[in-house]
């Protein structure tokens, strides 16, 4: 199962290594790097997946316990074998930005053979319009939802096997929800633009189980969200001019 976004493409003979490497070593899913061109075709970026490496392959359980949750979370830098995805019932969810940020937390723990090609296979173009880097606050209300069902996800990993990682795996879904009030504020939207949603009070809850946020929990609880605007946007621009 493959996903290529429609403004992208992938490198040639892509699709033939891609199943000669799928096939030869029965992997259950397939990273490989990627590049981010702009439309004049100059590169921008080079994504290389951490910790894989060619001709080792792991579980997804083993690579969470081993490095936490470092891996791509985009739907196009994967290559999925069919059988793993129905044979799981592994569903995407429709009609939501970020959905590819549920979707790999959701099948990445179930992997048992994960594999790596060291070449830039996927190039993604940046066109002007994508909606992805446009300024919306469904994105951040979306990500509220996500961010919820990844925790979701988590508490049904019943598996002794699975006790291990899965505090890695809820602290990401706490990252996601804190990055669901990061990115309105960003943005330039209020918090009380957020507040109506009906997860707003459970995505403060999820943000809460990462300790280092607990004074923006605590101001939020008290709903002194200027405050909270503030310290986002002051922060994030201490960081961009680091």
């Amino acid at each position: 199962m493959l996903f290529l976004d429609s403004d992208d493409y992938l490198a040639e003979n892509s699709l033939e290594k891609i199943y000669i490497k799928m096939k030869e070593n029965d992997l259950d899913a397939l990273t490989f790097d990627a590049g981010i061109y702009n439309l004049d075709g100059k590169k921008v970026k080079k994504i290389i997946p951490c910790n894989f490496k060619e001709n080792e392959y792991i579980s997804g359980y083993d690579y969470i316990k081993t490095y936490g949750y470092k891996v791509p979370v985009v739907a196009w830098m994967w290559i999925l074998r069919h059988g793993f995805v129905v044979e799981n019932n592994f569903t995407y969810i429709e009609g939501r930005f970020h959905e590819d940020v549920e979707w790999t937390a959701k099948w990445f723990p179930y992997a048992e053979r994960i594999g790596y090609i060291n070449a830039e296979l996927y190039c993604q173009v940046l066109s002007c319009g994508s909606i992805m880097r446009s300024k919306n606050l469904k994105r951040s209300k979306d990500l509220m939802y996500i961010s919820k069902a990844i925790y979701d996800n988590v508490e049904k990993l019943k598996d002794k096997r699975y006790g291990e990682i899965k505090s890695t795996l809820i602290k990401y879904a706490s990252e996601e929800a804190f990055s669901s009030i990061h990115s309105a504020c960003t943005m330039g939207y209020r918090i009380n633009e957020l507040k109506n949603e009906d997860k707003f009070k459970e995505t403060i809850r999820l943000i809460s189980v990462n300790k280092k946020y607990l004074f923006i929990v605590i101001l939020l609880k008290m709903q002194c969200y200027f405050l909270v605007e503030t310290i986002i946007n002051i922060y994030d621009r201490v960081r961009r001019n680091r």
